[in-house]
């Protein structure tokens, strides 16, 4: 078990947030909601139901792995989210921080990409999570996925 090497770089080689507020008209080939501002985006992903939803879908791996991996997840999760932590985060965040985006924004990504590489991590064991590919998806494509419209896992992921 290890991160992607090639997932590691490609999240180093995005540029961030960059097509925010441009037109996203068949850019997805799901269903989102698209946020008209950035004070809007910014207030969607601070609420407390986005936070639920993406904390559920990182239990939702967590319990995954506890019923089917028990041994290989007790040894492992804590070690590979300090890595995560300390060593692999740290300079994607710096280089949101040299483009001046938002600490809401930041502290987001920050927990996401926590999710992502923890995702990642543990993919060889057969766990899908749309979320999170769609939230991976829609970095690479230079927006912002800022909050969830509707009941999870039914709605739409809200994107700037």
């Amino acid at each position: 078990m290890e991160i992607s090497e090639n997932l590691y770089q490609e999240l180093l080689s995005i540029d961030y947030f960059i097509q925010c507020g441009n037109n996203i008209d068949g850019l997805y080939e799901f269903d989102v909601y698209v946020e008209k501002d950035l004070d809007r985006a910014i207030k969607s992903l601070s609420k407390t139901s986005w936070s639920n939803i993406t904390l559920a879908e990182l239990n939702n791996l967590t319990t995954y792995l506890f019923e089917n991996h028990r041994d290989r997840y007790n040894s492992k999760w804590n070690v590979q989210a300090e890595i995560n932590r300390k060593e692999l985060i740290p300079p994607i965040i710096s280089k949101l921080e040299e483009k001046g985006i938002r600490k809401e924004i930041i502290d987001d990504t920050k927990w996401l990409l926590m999710c992502v590489l923890m995702y990642d991590y543990y993919s060889e064991f057969g766990f899908e999570s749309e979320l999170l590919n769609q939230v991976h998806f829609i970095w690479k494509s230079g927006h912002l996925p800022c909050g969830y419209s509707g009941k999870y896992p039914n709605g739409k992921l809200r994107v700037y």
